[in-house]
């Protein structure tokens, strides 16, 4: 993230306090009973009455901001469902010089060639007018910045250091990462650059009137004693924790909170498949799973579980069932749920091209649920029963 250098705010700009924690005076002192006549529906209760009912749930839930789907503060609950993000282009057209489609590995690429030697002989002029309005470089979720990226972060900090083009300005480049959280290989990340960029910043950076700082967090705020020791033994190994740490003593052991929540890790045994006996072709089932497959036993021993909890008096919405992804699993788990007669949400994705909508109430729901095009969807829904 960049962050231009803005003016000064000037005290008279800055709202009172007073006025600022009374909802009803700010909008009155900003025109709100004017502007209350614009609102939608939906927010007019922000500027209404004393006598005002709790918010919905409903707008609560799916009141927005991004404004890519539309100019109505629901459109990102209607529209973001159907919204396509793999393959992901933008497509220059009209007057410009170079026209095409664009994807985001190419969007990076040609940051990147802008940015250096190989981008027309563009680079210095670039370079000059993003350094004057720039001085801070922040970089969330470090350990996901792909090679190419951190190379345009490197040239738009070359001119940080001390001599730069702007010496009397205090200057910062922060980043912050974990190698072991980092999850989007697919977009080309390498955690192993994060430490590698972090040598490189170092060494252009440390110096006493720069305060160059590289700190370590070990409190974790989100488990307990127990499962924070489970995984710290698990990868205690060098054999180990060399797949997720460039660090040559291994992974610190994590810290919980004072007031952490107590936890229990259970390891249960791996289940292996059942020998499988020889049978004719014909009499080989094509697309059911065997009951003594892994996956269904491993589903069932969860929902025998689940279903002692509930015995013991645990609510069927305080436990979190997660699998590494969609799959024959994650599938075996909701039937084996649904048939211990435990409550459970199930699938929330509805596949058109693999399921049969063959009820009114399934169509309906379709139609109801439309995200852009009712008439499409109904007709799609139509196509699909009748076959």
């Amino acid at each position: 993230m960049l962050i231009r250098r803005g003016g000064d705010l000037p005290a008279s700009a800055i709202t009172p306090e007073s006025t600022y924690l009374n909802r009803r005076a700010f909008v009155a002192a900003a025109g709100g009973v004017a502007l209350g006549a614009l609102l939608p529906p939906s927010l007019r209760a922000l500027a209404g009455p004393d006598d005002l009912k709790p918010t919905s749930y409903k707008i609560i839930t799916t009141y927005n901001n991004y404004y890519e789907f539309g100019t109505s503060k629901e459109s990102p609950a209607e529209l973001a469902g159907s919204l396509r993000v793999s393959p992901w282009t933008v497509e220059v057209s009209g007057e410009a010089k170079r026209t095409g489609r664009f994807d985001y590995d190419d969007l990076i690429y040609k940051a990147r060639d802008l940015l250096s030697d190989t981008g027309e002989g563009l680079a210095a002029w670039v370079l000059f007018k993003l350094d004057g309005g720039l001085d801070h470089i922040l970089i969330d979720e470090a350990q996901d910045t792909s090679p190419k990226q951190w190379e345009i972060i490197r040239a738009i900090a070359s001119e940080f250091m001390p001599g730069g083009s702007r010496p009397n300005v205090k200057r910062t480049l922060f980043a912050v990462g974990d190698e072991k959280q980092s999850i989007f290989s697919f977009q080309g990340s390498e955690p192993r650059a994060f430490d590698e960029m972090r040598h490189v910043f170092e060494r252009q950076f440390d110096r006493p009137e720069l305060g160059w700082k590289h700190l370590r967090f070990h409190h974790s705020f989100r488990s307990g004693a127990n499962v924070l020791g489970s995984v710290d033994r698990v990868f205690k190994a060098p054999d180990i924790y060399v797949s997720v740490t460039t660090d040559e003593i291994g992974i610190p052991e994590h810290q919980p909170l004072p007031d952490a929540a107590p936890g229990l890790v259970e390891l249960w045994p791996l289940i292996e498949p059942a020998e499988r006996r020889e049978i004719e072709g014909w009499d080989a089932p094509f697309d059911t799973e065997s009951e003594q497959s892994p996956r269904v036993k491993l589903a069932q021993r969860i929902a025998d579980h689940e279903k002692r909890w509930m015995a013991r008096g645990q609510k069927p919405n305080d436990v979190l069932v997660l699998v590494r992804q969609r799959g024959p699993l994650f599938e075996a788990i909701i039937r084996a749920l649904k048939s211990a007669d435990v409550p459970v949400a199930g699938a929330d994705r509805l596949v058109l091209t693999k399921t049969d909508l063959t009820t009114p109430e399934q169509r309906a729901m379709l139609i109801e649920r439309s995200s852009s095009s009712p008439v499409k969807s109904a007709t799609t829904a139509r196509s699909r029963a009748s076959r």
